[in-house]
Protein backbone atom coordinates (compact mmCIF):
# COMPACT_ATOMS: atom_id res chain seq x y z
CA UNK A 1 0.00 0.00 0.00
CA UNK A 2 3.14 2.21 0.13
CA UNK A 3 5.41 1.05 -2.35
CA UNK A 4 3.80 3.36 -5.07
CA UNK A 5 4.53 6.73 -3.02
CA UNK A 6 8.40 5.73 -1.64
CA UNK A 7 11.29 4.58 -3.39
CA UNK A 8 11.92 2.64 -0.59
CA UNK A 9 10.09 -0.41 0.73
CA UNK A 10 9.15 0.12 4.28
CA UNK A 11 9.00 3.70 6.27
CA UNK A 12 12.50 4.63 8.23
CA UNK A 13 11.16 7.45 9.72
CA UNK A 14 7.87 8.80 11.20
CA UNK A 15 7.39 11.69 8.50
CA UNK A 16 7.31 8.95 5.90
CA UNK A 17 4.93 6.34 8.17
CA UNK A 18 2.54 9.99 8.57
CA UNK A 19 2.29 10.54 4.58
CA UNK A 20 1.96 6.54 3.91
CA UNK A 21 -1.14 6.40 6.36
CA UNK A 22 -2.60 9.28 5.28
CA UNK A 23 -2.40 8.23 1.66
CA UNK A 24 -3.81 5.24 2.53
CA UNK A 25 -7.23 7.04 4.24
CA UNK A 26 -7.40 8.32 1.05
CA UNK A 27 -7.69 5.11 -0.74
CA UNK A 28 -9.91 3.83 1.91
CA UNK A 29 -12.02 6.58 0.99
CA UNK A 30 -12.46 5.84 -2.70
CA UNK A 31 -13.01 2.12 -2.56
CA UNK A 32 -15.55 2.00 0.80
CA UNK A 33 -18.12 4.34 1.78
CA UNK A 34 -17.28 5.99 4.94
CA UNK A 35 -19.75 4.25 6.58
CA UNK A 36 -18.20 1.00 6.19
CA UNK A 37 -17.33 -0.57 9.84
CA UNK A 38 -13.75 -0.92 8.30
CA UNK A 39 -13.32 3.09 7.38
CA UNK A 40 -14.49 4.29 10.29
CA UNK A 41 -12.36 2.46 12.48
CA UNK A 42 -9.74 3.95 10.59
CA UNK A 43 -10.78 7.42 10.38
CA UNK A 44 -11.26 7.50 14.31
CA UNK A 45 -7.59 6.02 14.52
CA UNK A 46 -5.99 8.89 12.24
CA UNK A 47 -7.87 11.88 13.93
CA UNK A 48 -5.92 10.42 17.03
CA UNK A 49 -2.75 9.99 15.27
CA UNK A 50 -3.13 13.72 14.25
CA UNK A 51 -4.10 14.91 17.55
CA UNK A 52 -0.44 13.45 18.94
CA UNK A 53 1.81 13.63 16.25
CA UNK A 54 4.60 15.68 18.43
CA UNK A 55 3.98 12.63 20.97
CA UNK A 56 4.90 10.06 18.32
CA UNK A 57 7.42 12.06 16.12
CA UNK A 58 9.59 11.85 19.49
CA UNK A 59 8.46 8.15 20.29
CA UNK A 60 9.42 6.52 16.37
CA UNK A 61 12.65 8.34 16.36
CA UNK A 62 14.03 5.87 19.32
CA UNK A 63 14.31 3.22 16.90
CA UNK A 64 14.90 2.74 13.55
CA UNK A 65 12.57 -0.08 12.46
CA UNK A 66 9.91 1.38 14.91
CA UNK A 67 7.64 2.94 11.69
CA UNK A 68 8.35 0.02 9.21
CA UNK A 69 7.09 -2.29 12.30
CA UNK A 70 4.37 -0.38 12.71
CA UNK A 71 3.17 0.03 9.39
CA UNK A 72 3.22 -3.70 9.66
CA UNK A 73 0.71 -3.89 12.58
CA UNK A 74 -2.03 -2.10 10.44
CA UNK A 75 -1.24 -4.21 7.68
CA UNK A 76 -1.70 -7.31 9.94
CA UNK A 77 -4.51 -6.50 11.27
CA UNK A 78 -5.39 -5.30 7.62
CA UNK A 79 -5.38 -8.83 5.95
CA UNK A 80 -7.03 -10.51 9.04
CA UNK A 81 -9.92 -8.72 8.91
CA UNK A 82 -10.40 -9.00 4.67
CA UNK A 83 -10.00 -12.94 5.58
CA UNK A 84 -12.79 -12.77 8.06
CA UNK A 85 -14.64 -11.11 5.68
CA UNK A 86 -14.46 -13.57 2.94
CA UNK A 87 -15.23 -16.48 4.73
CA UNK A 88 -18.58 -14.93 6.09
CA UNK A 89 -21.62 -14.24 4.15
CA UNK A 90 -22.82 -10.72 3.66
CA UNK A 91 -24.89 -10.49 7.02
CA UNK A 92 -21.80 -12.26 8.99
CA UNK A 93 -19.43 -9.61 7.32
CA UNK A 94 -21.51 -6.31 8.15
CA UNK A 95 -21.56 -7.21 11.68
CA UNK A 96 -18.15 -8.46 11.52
CA UNK A 97 -16.35 -5.67 14.69
CA UNK A 98 -13.50 -3.96 12.41
CA UNK A 99 -9.82 -4.09 13.79
CA UNK A 100 -9.41 -1.67 16.46
CA UNK A 101 -6.65 0.46 15.05
CA UNK A 102 -6.95 3.11 17.94
CA UNK A 103 -6.50 0.53 20.72
CA UNK A 104 -2.91 -0.64 18.56
CA UNK A 105 -1.98 3.54 18.62
CA UNK A 106 -2.69 3.57 22.62
CA UNK A 107 -0.68 -0.10 23.16
CA UNK A 108 2.14 2.45 21.29
CA UNK A 109 1.92 5.08 23.95
CA UNK A 110 2.19 3.04 27.13
CA UNK A 111 4.99 0.70 25.54
CA UNK A 112 2.68 -2.50 25.94
CA UNK A 113 3.05 -3.11 22.09
CA UNK A 114 4.66 -5.72 20.62
CA UNK A 115 6.40 -5.24 17.21
CA UNK A 116 5.70 -7.79 14.89
CA UNK A 117 8.84 -9.38 12.66
CA UNK A 118 9.66 -7.35 9.87
CA UNK A 119 9.48 -9.73 6.85
CA UNK A 120 12.80 -10.98 5.75
CA UNK A 121 16.38 -11.17 7.15
CA UNK A 122 18.06 -9.38 5.20
CA UNK A 123 15.18 -6.73 5.60
CA UNK A 124 15.14 -6.47 8.95
CA UNK A 125 18.91 -6.18 9.03
CA UNK A 126 18.69 -3.14 6.64
CA UNK A 127 16.09 -1.30 9.32
CA UNK A 128 18.11 -2.55 12.59
CA UNK A 129 21.61 -0.94 11.24
CA UNK A 130 23.01 -4.18 12.27
CA UNK A 131 24.03 -7.53 9.85
CA UNK A 132 21.98 -10.24 10.45
CA UNK A 133 23.83 -13.66 11.22
CA UNK A 134 21.77 -16.74 10.92
CA UNK A 135 21.83 -18.79 13.98
CA UNK A 136 24.71 -21.63 14.02
CA UNK A 137 22.35 -24.54 14.00
CA UNK A 138 25.21 -26.95 13.17
CA UNK A 139 25.99 -29.24 16.30
CA UNK A 140 28.99 -28.65 17.66
CA UNK A 141 32.60 -30.36 16.56
CA UNK A 142 33.97 -31.09 19.59
CA UNK A 143 37.33 -33.11 20.44
CA UNK A 144 37.30 -36.92 19.12
CA UNK A 145 35.69 -39.55 21.35
CA UNK A 146 38.96 -42.03 22.43
CA UNK A 147 39.45 -45.41 20.95
CA UNK A 148 38.04 -48.00 22.77
CA UNK A 149 40.84 -50.06 24.01
CA UNK A 150 41.31 -53.62 21.94
CA UNK A 151 39.66 -56.32 23.83
CA UNK A 152 42.01 -58.41 26.35
CA UNK A 153 43.63 -61.46 24.57
CA UNK A 154 41.69 -64.79 25.64
CA UNK A 155 43.76 -66.71 28.43
CA UNK A 156 46.09 -70.00 26.76
CA UNK A 157 44.33 -73.09 27.39
CA UNK A 158 45.37 -74.96 30.33
CA UNK A 159 47.85 -78.04 29.33
CA UNK A 160 47.61 -81.34 31.14
CA UNK A 161 50.48 -82.01 32.73
CA UNK A 162 52.56 -84.44 31.50
CA UNK A 163 53.20 -87.43 33.63
CA UNK A 164 56.18 -89.83 32.98
CA UNK A 165 54.28 -93.32 33.34
CA UNK A 166 57.09 -95.96 34.69
CA UNK A 167 56.42 -99.40 33.96
CA UNK A 168 56.68 -101.80 37.15
CA UNK A 169 57.59 -104.66 34.81
CA UNK A 170 59.83 -103.92 31.75
CA UNK A 171 59.74 -105.97 28.83
CA UNK A 172 63.42 -106.51 27.97
CA UNK A 173 63.33 -105.85 24.15
CA UNK A 174 61.73 -102.93 24.49
CA UNK A 175 64.14 -102.17 27.26
CA UNK A 176 66.74 -102.89 24.92
CA UNK A 177 65.55 -101.17 22.45
CA UNK A 178 65.37 -97.85 24.17
CA UNK A 179 69.38 -97.95 25.13
CA UNK A 180 70.68 -98.34 22.07
CA UNK A 181 70.97 -102.57 22.31
CA UNK A 182 70.20 -105.11 19.86
CA UNK A 183 67.22 -107.21 20.53
CA UNK A 184 69.36 -110.21 19.30
CA UNK A 185 71.58 -109.56 22.41
CA UNK A 186 69.14 -110.72 24.95
CA UNK A 187 68.29 -113.64 24.00
CA UNK A 188 71.18 -116.37 24.52
CA UNK A 189 73.00 -118.39 21.90
CA UNK A 190 71.09 -121.35 22.98
CA UNK A 191 67.68 -119.86 22.57
CA UNK A 192 67.90 -118.19 18.90
CA UNK A 193 69.46 -122.10 17.87
CA UNK A 194 66.40 -123.23 19.43
CA UNK A 195 63.78 -120.63 18.34
CA UNK A 196 65.99 -121.12 14.53
CA UNK A 197 64.98 -125.23 14.64
CA UNK A 198 61.16 -125.27 15.59
CA UNK A 199 60.78 -122.43 12.71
Amino acid sequence: MFEHIFKSDLPTSYMQLDTTLKSYHNLIVLLLKSTHPYAAAYSIFLNIWKSISVQLAELFATKLSMPAQFLCSIQLCTAVYWQSVNALNAMEAHILPPPDFAELLSSVRIQSWIPPLLPGAPLASAYSGTPTVAPNTAPSLGPAPAAAPPPAPAPAPATAARTNMINPSPIPEVQAAMTGHNVLDSYSAQEWSQGSKSD
